[in-house]
Formats: C-alpha cells, sequence, structure tokens
C-alpha cells in the first residue's frame, strides 16, 4: 500500500452508504482487499507512515505558552496572543499599584496634615501680628496724648510690644516651616509616582517586546500517539 498516493476525501464516515444507491453497482473486489489479515497490516502501516512522514505546522508565543490550533490563522493566533498579553500586563500593573498603595496613602496623609498645619500656623501668625499691632497702636497713642512723662505704664506696653515683634517672626518661621514640610512631603510623593511611571513603563516595554516573539512549531506524531478509527475497503463514484 502506497500511502503517499493517497488521495484525501473530505467526507464523514457517518455518510458512507453501506451499499450503492440507485443504478450503480460496485466494481470487481482487488485480490488483496479479500485478504482480512491485510487490514490490520495496513492499519499498521498506515500509522507507522504518518509517523514517519507528517507533521503539524503550529505557532507558539513563548512569553504566554500559547500553542496556536490546528489551521487557525496567524491573524486569530496574534489576537489570541495580544489579548492574553493585555490581560497578563494588566494584572502586573495592578499587582505594582496595590504594592506602592499603602505608601502613597501614607504620604498623601502625611501632606494633609501638613497643609493643616501650614492653615494653623497662618492663622496664629495673623492673629499675632493683629494683636502686636494694636498693641504698638495703644503704646503710641498713649504716648502721643499723654500730658505726663513715660510713665512705666507706657514703657511697660512698650515692651509687651516689643515681645509681641518677637512672636510675630517665631510665628512667621513656624509657617515657612510648615510650608517646607509640605513641600517636602509633596516632593516625595511626586518621586514615588515617578517610579511607579517607570516601573509601569518597564512592565509596558517588556510585553511590547514579547509581542513578536512568536516561534514556528512543527511535532511530529508518535505511533503510540496515532489512533486509526477503522480499516475499509470502500469504492469512489466515478
Amino acid at each position: 500500500m502506497d500511502w503517499q498516493e493517497a488521495e484525501v476525501l473530505d467526507v464523514a464516515p457517518a455518510d458512507l452508504e453501506a451499499a450503492p444507491s440507485g443504478a450503480a453497482s460496485f466494481a470487481t473486489v482487488p485480490k488483496a482487499a479479500g485478504i482480512a489479515r491485510n487490514y490490520p497490516a495496513w492499519e499498521k502501516s498506515f500509522a507507522a507512515w504518518l509517523a514517519g512522514s507528517q507533521t503539524l505546522d503550529l505557532r507558539r508565543h513563548a512569553a504566554t505558552g500559547l500553542v496556536s490550533r490546528p489551521g487557525e490563522a496567524d491573524r486569530d493566533f496574534a489576537i489570541r496572543v495580544q489579548t492574553a498579553q493585555r490581560e497578563a500586563r494588566d494584572a502586573e500593573v495592578d499587582k505594582l499599584q496595590r504594592k506602592y498603595a499603602e505608601q502613597r496613602a501614607r504620604l498623601q496623609e502625611r501632606i494633609r496634615r501638613a497643609e493643616q498645619s501650614v492653615s494653623r500656623e497662618q492663622e496664629q501668625a495673623t492673629q499675632q501680628k493683629l494683636q502686636t499691632a494694636v498693641s504698638f497702636g495703644a503704646t503710641v497713642l498713649g504716648a502721643l496724648f499723654s500730658n505726663r512723662k513715660l510713665s512705666a505704664t507706657t514703657l511697660g506696653r512698650a515692651t509687651t510690644a516689643a515681645r509681641g515683634l518677637g512672636r510675630s517672626a517665631k510665628e512667621q518661621q513656624d509657617v515657612g516651616r510648615a510650608q517646607d514640610n509640605v513641600t517636602v512631603v509633596r516632593q516625595q510623593l511626586d518621586d514615588l509616582d515617578a517610579t511607579i511611571a517607570e516601573e509601569t513603563k518597564a512592565i509596558a516595554a517588556r510585553y511590547d517586546a514579547d509581542a513578536a516573539n512568536i516561534e514556528k512549531l512543527s511535532l511530529a506524531p508518535k505511533r503510540g500517539q496515532i489512533t486509526v478509527q477503522f480499516v475499509a475497503l470502500g469504492w469512489k463514484s466515478a
């Protein structure tokens, strides 16, 4: 039996008929086909021929481990690879974001508290300026409109006003330090976001580079992996 010269028929086994239809009739049976022991031998030789001469050409994407299906178009396989890569990439990016989520939340909370501190220090500085201005105003007016010489009371007020200037300067310094703290923490958050963006970009670049990494895969069947459904004698209508 020369299987190399065999013709492939696109006929399902269930569509084969057991008897000729209409005016058709069977042709003469070849002598070899009338020997029962030939059929198991032909089955074995067919399996051996498949194992030695046939290959299944597929494509494989190494990064995802996907292998194309027999007869699958290149475009359809590429779409499957892209879908799998997109899902894997999104999962990795989501894992990255979860990794830094707690750290970002802490920095955001520090910024919130630092901004509250700035508002509080600014309010205190404004109140201190107002108190100092009122104190100076009262001292100057008392000195200008008093007919008496500079009294101990006026001198005490002046001293208190001078102390107020010192407190105002300190409050202003506190405001500056609070604002500096906000700037520092905001920079830390910006640096963290830059790190996240850089790592996210690296993930995307890696998947983009792997997208075209599709290799050819040729599979040769082994005799133990081949199953012959049946071997029978048939007639093809002329």
